[in-house]
């Protein structure tokens, strides 16, 4: 986005400017400036292609006129990324010991925004799947209440020849959670073989969201579809109990009355 902005590309020159380095002449404060040749573009697919360009640190010393040996700033990389919070006291505890006053700050305070609009969106998609698991178990209630009232006389019938009333409840619980189950099966499986193929699939459609030669990262939580598959059955089983409780009150005497 940066090099769109500035219409340049790989081999181009450009000029940076540097307020660290000013010097100060007769004509008032000149600011440093070197030419750089444009090497390369990357492309993230976020806010940051705006505003971020890469130069060698020996060129940006001598863009910032300090000398070899001034050092402003460490970087310090780690296997999990959600443990600088906590290693960011130790971190200064320990330079502030070799007499080094020094201020530490972590990706959540550079770039956390664009994480915590991700955790947004997945809080809201999260929301919305669960409002779908809720119209569909709202679906199972219609289905099997209608049933309810088609087969009443069936019931009443199954129930003059010795059916209990936890048979009749069993029958329509059962009934219920079979479509539940089979569902769920075909929708895990459908979204299971999307998700491990959908880098090819974006590519077989010509779609890049990250830009050309990236490829979007793909990890499957297994303990999230566990809790995903428990949620569900557990909800389409209560969705169930309303109208198989309707049914196991059915009156033989009151519903073959005009039989």
């Amino acid at each position: 986005e940066l090099a769109r902005q500035l219409k340049v590309g790989p081999g181009d020159t450009v000029r940076l400017l540097s307020g660290d380095g000013v010097v100060y002449s007769p004509f008032g404060p000149v600011p440093s400036q070197r030419k750089f040749v444009v090497s390369g573009i990357f492309e993230m697919g976020s806010q940051v292609d705006a505003g971020v360009a890469y130069i060698h640190y020996q060129d940006a010393r001598r863009l910032m006129r300090q000398s070899s040996e001034t050092i402003d700033q460490l970087r310090l990389y780690l296997n999990d990324p959600f443990s600088a919070p906590a290693l960011a006291g130790r971190v200064q505890a320990l330079l502030q010991q070799q007499g080094i006053n020094a201020t530490t700050t972590d990706w959540r305070d550079t770039y956390g925004h664009l994480f915590g609009a991700v955790k947004m969106e997945k809080n809201m998609m999260s929301l919305m799947l669960s409002l779908i698991v809720a119209v569909a178990a709202f679906n199972i209630v219609s289905a099997l209440v209608m049933m309810v009232v088609d087969k009443t006389t069936d019931v009443a019938v199954l129930k003059t020849q010795g059916l209990t009333t936890p048979m009749v409840m069993g029958i329509f619980v059962v009934q219920g959670s079979l479509n539940a189950v089979l569902g769920l099966v075909l929708g895990l499986s459908v979204g299971i073989v999307l998700t491990l193929n959908l880098n090819g699939i974006m590519s077989a459609l010509g779609v890049s969201i990250l830009g050309s030669g990236q490829v979007l990262p793909i990890k499957l939580e297994w303990m999230q579809l566990s809790a995903i598959v428990i949620g569900t059955l557990m909800v389409t089983l209560l969705a169930t109990l309303y109208p198989a409780l309707r049914a196991a009150r059915v009156q033989p005497a009151s519903a073959l009355r005009y039989e």
